[in-house]
This record gives structure tokens, C-alpha cells and sequence, in this order.
């Protein structure tokens, strides 16, 4: 009974000790737990916070004689922890986490001198004591999304640098011609970028460049360039625009008299086919298109097993397609003496992958639905 009670004030004072010893660490800074107005400062998972809330959350509140009030906290914490996981509510990846309107909203901010909070990463042990600036942090972001760097520092202090400033406005000036669209299939992430080098003025080359990469948890994948694609009187660039089947991501290339059909699935696999504009069957099986060339051909991409049923040349450039009694037909193209549909009419047999001649006129065939295309608007890299 007395070593039963010994041993009980040993543990209660071993309990002691280390409340003491956690109340210690508090204290000397080595540990910073969240008060009151910290918390309330507290953003979270960068990932799922806008930029533009994010500078609302660092600007100091402005009380009606426009001083910042002296009692508010310097400083802003970001990040969370999922479960066992360190690095997702931590790690920000930049180009992924702004949009188009995100950089110009950060440019218009560039030049601003407006005092403001800094941040500090949850798992910092030291405060940041220094005054940021919005004009700083725009910089700083912007920077962060032009090297395409991820951003997880410990603590995050950002002031006005005029030959920085200077960098990003020369950058920007090429940049703001580029398109970049984003896609996700999963955990898989697809980036298309687009660049009009001709930045639309005369006497410069009507030429762009494009680029589609896949990534897997922040991995590339694949990845999938066109340099100096040309107009040759007609559409060019990349077209994204239409993505009417969910697990796959859809685009197309224009120009070079040489059109793509351009696939990337959910393991990241960019599959680049000959193609152009495309619609896809009433039963979500296939995807059809039409070569955008000089060469009449049709691709035919069979969504369920995944392969190519059809690509080949055809001898005829279709004027419409239709739908008419579960099958789909092609009334051919005449351009000479004029320009219009022929009573020469074609079935495609998705199934088989073959393009036959029709007896069926086109009077009837008219009774049927018209095909609609999709990324057949005209595109000129944009």
C-alpha cells in the first residue's frame, strides 16, 4: 500500500514536470500556439483560398480616420495538416492556384506601397517582425508563378524591389498574349499554354506556339509541343473549348494545313491523332473527326475501348453530317462550279471503322438532325 502510494506521487509529479516544462517552451517562443487575434488571422489552406481573399486578409483594417489600428496583429499564419498528411495544405503550387484574371488583379497591385501583414507558415518557430507591403507580395507571387515555383516558406516578408517591379512588367509584356487552360481528370492535372507571338500587330509573323502537359499528384506525365503553328488562310492554335465527355480531355490543333485530335486520358497519356473539328455519338461511344487538312480523312476514337477504330483518307470532304435513323451520313463537298452539298451521300459505320456510299438521297437525309461540331468556332490562337 505505501509503494502503491510512492509510486502514484511520482507519476503525478512526472506530469508536473512536463506540463511545466510545455508552459516553459510556450513561453520562450519556441512554440507559438494560436491566440485569439492570431486565429482570427489564421487563412488555412492556401489551395482553397482565392488571391484576391487572401489580400483583403493581409491589408490592415482601415477604421474611418484611414490609420491602421496598432492592435491588430502583423502578421497572417497559412496552412493546415490533413490527417497525416504535412505537405498538401502547406505546399501551393503557384501556376495551378492563379488564373489569368488572378495576374492582372497581382499587376495592378505591383507598384502599390500599402503597408501590410506578412505570413507565417504554421510550422514556424519564429514570427515575422518585419512590415510587409501589398506591392511586395504581388511581386512576390507573381515571381513565385513566373519561375514556376511552389510556395511553402516558413515565414513570408515581402517589400517593393524597383528592379524586380521592373523584371515583371517586361515579363508581363510577353506573357499577357498567353492563354493557359487548366483541366482535371482525377488526380490528373492537364495545362495547355498558348502564345501569340504576333501579339496582333502588322508586319509580325502570324505564327504561335502551344504546349499541353500532363501532371499526376504534381508530376509530369506527358507532354505534347506545337512550334510555329500557321494560319494558311484558315483557323490555328490550339482549341480547348468543348469538353463534352467526362474522364477524358478533349482538344484540338489548327493550322499547318495539318489539324490534331488531341486526347489525354485519366493516366495522364496525351494521344495526339490527325483530326480537327469533332462530335461525339448519341450513345457516348465514339469520338468522330474530320481531318482539318488538305487531305480529306476521318478519325474515328472508340471511348470504351479506348483505341482507334478509324484513320484514314477518304476521297470526299463532307459538306454536313446527319443523323438520321440511328446511323450517321455524309452528303460530299462540291466546290466546283460552286460551292454546295451533292446528292452523293455517304454512311460512316462506326462500329466497322468504314465510310460507304449511301443510296439514300439527300431529300430525305435533310429530314434528319444536323450534326453539330464541336471547337468549330473560328480560333486565331486565342
Amino acid at each position: 500500500m505505501i509503494f502503491n502510494n510512492v509510486t502514484y506521487f511520482k507519476r503525478s509529479d512526472f506530469i508536473l514536470f512536463l506540463v511545466t516544462l510545455y508552459l516553459l517552451v510556450i513561453q520562450t517562443g519556441f512554440v507559438i500556439l494560436p491566440d485569439k487575434n492570431q486565429s482570427d488571422n489564421h487563412v488555412g489552406d492556401l489551395n482553397k483560398t482565392d488571391v484576391q481573399t487572401l489580400f483583403a486578409r493581409l491589408r490592415f483594417k482601415q477604421p474611418a480616420n484611414f490609420m491602421a489600428d496598432p492592435d491588430e496583429g502583423k502578421f497572417i499564419t497559412y496552412g493546415e495538416i490533413y490527417g497525416n498528411d504535412l505537405i498538401s495544405g502547406i505546399r501551393l503550387d503557384v501556376r495551378n492556384w492563379l488564373s489569368y484574371d488572378d495576374l492582372k488583379f497581382l499587376m495592378s497591385n505591383l507598384g502599390s506601397q500599402e503597408p501590410c501583414k506578412s505570413m507565417m507558415n504554421i510550422f514556424s518557430s519564429q514570427r515575422p517582425d518585419v512590415e510587409s507591403t501589398i506591392g511586395g507580395f504581388a511581386a512576390m507571387f507573381l515571381d513565385f508563378y513566373r519561375k514556376n515555383q511552389l510556395f511553402h516558406p516558413l515565414v513570408a516578408i515581402s517589400t517593393n524591389n524597383p528592379d524586380q517591379v521592373q523584371e515583371l512588367k517586361e515579363w508581363w509584356k510577353n506573357y499577357k498574349n498567353e492563354n493557359t487552360r487548366y483541366f482535371e481528370i482525377g488526380d490528373v492535372m492537364v495545362k495547355v499554354y498558348q502564345l501569340n507571338n504576333s501579339d496582333g500587330e502588322l508586319n509580325e509573323d502570324f505564327l504561335c506556339s502551344g504546349k499541353v502537359i500532363s501532371y499526376k499528384n504534381n508530376l509530369p506525365v506527358d507532354s505534347l509541343i506545337f512550334n510555329d503553328m500557321e494560319a494558311v488562310g484558315d483557323r490555328y492554335g490550339l482549341n480547348f473549348n468543348s469538353q463534352p465527355v467526362k474522364g477524358i480531355v478533349i482538344g484540338t490543333k489548327f493550322g499547318d494545313y495539318d489539324g490534331r485530335l488531341i486526347l489525354i486520358d485519366e493516366t495522364g497519356k496525351i494521344q495526339n491523332h490527325r483530326g480537327g473539328f469533332f462530335f461525339i455519338s448519341k450513345d457516348q461511344r465514339y469520338i468522330v473527326s474530320f481531318w482539318h487538312s488538305d487531305i480529306a480523312g476521318i478519325t474515328i476514337y472508340d471511348l470504351k475501348d479506348r483505341k482507334v477504330k478509324m484513320d484514314e483518307e477518304t476521297r470526299i470532304y463532307p459538306a454536313f453530317w446527319y443523323y438520321f435513323d440511328g446511323e450517321y451520313y455524309i452528303s460530299r463537298f462540291q466546290s466546283q462550279p460552286e460551292r454546295m452539298e451533292t446528292d452523293e451521300i455517304y454512311r460512316l459505320d462506326l462500329e466497322k471503322g468504314k465510310l460507304e456510299k449511301s443510296e439514300i438521297t439527300l431529300s430525305e437525309l435533310q429530314n434528319g438532325e444536323k450534326v453539330q461540331m464541336f471547337n468549330s468556332e473560328h480560333c486565331e490562337c486565342n
